[in-house]
C-alpha cells in the first residue's frame, strides 16, 4: 500500500462514524457527472449520512435529482482553473459545515490552503496512482468513473470493514420536465411526422485542440453518415465556437436537409434529453460524451427515458480507457445505456500517459488524430441503426 493511501485510511479510522461528508468535484461538467460514482460507494457504508457535493454551477440541473446526494453546492464558475470566488466559496462551505471528511477530486484546490480542516481532506493522489498503474494492465477496467467508485469503496472497506455488495454500472443524470419539453419541441420541427427516421447526434466540439477531431476528418464522417437513411442532429460548439458552421461549409449542400443544427436556445439539460431520443451519439472526449453515456432519469418521475442510445467516442490525445466507453473490449468500461458503446482511437505516434494533462501539452505539431478511420466509425453506426430499425419493424409487424 502506498503512503498516500495509508494516510487516507488512517484519517478514516480516526473517525468513529462519519456523519457529514463532502465530495469536491473537478471544475468541468463531465467531471461533475462522472464523480457521482463516489456517492454510490459512500452510500454502501453510510446509508443515512449527510453527503454533500461541490460542483460547477453549469452541471447543477443534471445532478440535482441524484437520491444518493444530500446537498449540492453549485458554486464553481472558473474554467479551466478556479477563480477567487471558487476558492472563497470552498472555504465558506467547509467552514459553515464541520465535515467529518472531505474527498477532494480537484487538483487545483490546495488541501492546506483552501479547506477549513486540511487534516481531514482526502485527495485524489492515490486514485491517480492507481489509474497510472492500471493503464499498463490491459485486463483491468481503468475508466475514471469506475476508478472513482473503486477508490472510495476500497478505502472505506479497509477502514470500516466490508459492507453489502453493490453492482456498479455507471452514473446518472437527472433531467427536469422543462428540458424534456425543449427537446420535444425541437424534434417536432423535424420533417419526420411518423418519428421513424433514425436520429444520430453528432457533436463536433471538444475540450481542447488535442481532443478535437480535425474538421476534414469530421466532414468525412458527417458525409458518410448523411448517406444513411437517417437524420443528423448537429451539436453546437462551445469550446470551439461556430465549429458546427464551419463543418456545414465542408459538407455538400445536398446533404444539408439531413442535418439539423441544435439551436442555441436549447439548454444543457435539453441536450441531454435530446440525446436520449437519438439512436446513436458520436463525438470526441468532452462533457456531452459523458452525459450521453450516463443513465437518464426524469426529475419528476413522469417521463420514461429509453436509455438506448449507442455511444461512439473518438479519441486523440487522451487515454481512451480512462475517458471513453466500450461495451465489447476487456479492460474498458461500458456506457450506462442499454445499447452498445465503442471507442475509436487515431493511430497517432506519440500518445502516452502525459497526454492526460492536456493543459500542460506544448506540442509544436499536433498529430493526435493521424490515421483516423472515419469509414469504420460510419459503418459501425450504420450497422447499429439498421439492426435497430429491423427490430422495430419486427415488433411493429408482430
Amino acid at each position: 500500500m502506498d503512503l498516500t493511501r495509508k494516510a487516507a485510511v488512517r484519517k478514516l479510522r480516526s473517525l468513529q462514524r462519519p456523519e457529514k461528508i463532502l465530495v469536491v468535484a473537478d471544475l468541468n461538467i463531465g467531471d461533475a457527472v462522472n464523480l457521482q460514482a463516489a456517492f454510490t460507494a459512500l452510500r454502501v457504508f453510510f446509508p443515512s449520512a449527510r453527503l454533500d457535493y461541490a460542483i460547477t454551477a453549469a452541471a447543477m440541473d443534471l445532478i440535482a435529482g441524484n437520491p444518493e446526494i444530500t446537498g449540492i453546492f453549485p458554486v464553481f464558475t472558473g474554467r479551466p482553473l478556479p477563480n477567487k470566488t471558487d476558492l472563497k466559496e470552498l472555504m465558506r462551505i467547509t467552514t459553515e459545515t464541520d465535515y467529518d471528511i472531505v474527498f477532494n477530486f480537484c487538483p487545483f484546490f490546495d488541501e492546506k490552503k483552501h479547506f477549513n480542516r486540511p487534516g481531514m481532506v482526502i485527495g485524489y493522489a492515490a486514485m491517480a496512482q492507481r489509474i497510472m498503474r492500471d493503464e499498463s494492465k490491459a485486463e483491468r477496467t481503468n475508466h475514471i468513473v469506475f476508478q472513482a467508485f473503486r477508490f472510495v469503496h476500497d478505502l472505506l472497506e479497509e477502514a470500516f470493514g466490508p459492507r453489502r455488495g453493490v453492482v456498479f454500472s455507471g452514473v446518472r443524470v437527472t433531467i427536469p420536465d422543462c428540458a424534456i419539453v425543449q427537446a420535444k419541441k425541437f424534434l417536432a420541427r423535424l420533417e419526420d411526422p411518423d418519428n421513424e427516421t433514425p436520429l444520430i447526434y453528432f457533436n463536433p466540439d471538444a475540450s481542447s485542440i488535442f481532443t478535437c477531431v480535425p474538421l476534414f476528418s469530421q466532414a468525412a464522417l458527417l458525409r458518410a453518415l448523411c448517406k444513411l437513411d437517417c437524420m443528423i442532429v448537429l451539436g453546437r460548439g462551445h469550446t470551439f465556437t461556430n465549429i458546427e458552421t464551419e463543418l456545414l461549409k465542408k459538407t455538400p449542400r445536398y446533404f444539408h436537409d439531413r442535418i439539423k443544427p441544435v439551436p442555441a436556445s436549447l439548454s444543457l439539460e435539453g441536450i441531454a434529453a435530446l440525446i436520449d431520443f437519438c439512436d446513436a451519439y458520436v463525438g470526441a472526449d468532452t462533457g456531452p460524451l459523458h452525459i450521453a453515456a450516463a443513465k437518464k432519469y426524469s426529475l419528476s418521475g413522469t417521463f420514461p427515458f429509453e436509455n438506448r442510445t449507442a455511444v461512439y467516442s473518438v479519441f486523440g490525445a487522451t487515454p481512451s480507457r480512462i475517458y471513453g466507453y466500450n461495451s465489447d473490449r476487456a479492460g474498458y468500461f461500458p456506457s450506462n445505456q442499454n445499447a452498445p458503446s465503442r471507442i475509436y482511437e487515431a493511430a497517432n505516434p506519440c500518445r502516452n500517459m502525459t497526454c492526460i494533462n492536456k493543459r500542460a501539452k506544448t506540442c509544436k505539431e499536433i498529430r493526435c488524430f493521424e490515421a483516423l478511420n472515419t469509414e469504420e466509425i460510419a459503418n459501425d453506426i450504420a450497422l447499429h441503426v439498421r439492426r435497430n430499425r429491423q427490430a422495430f419493424t419486427k415488433m411493429a409487424v408482430a
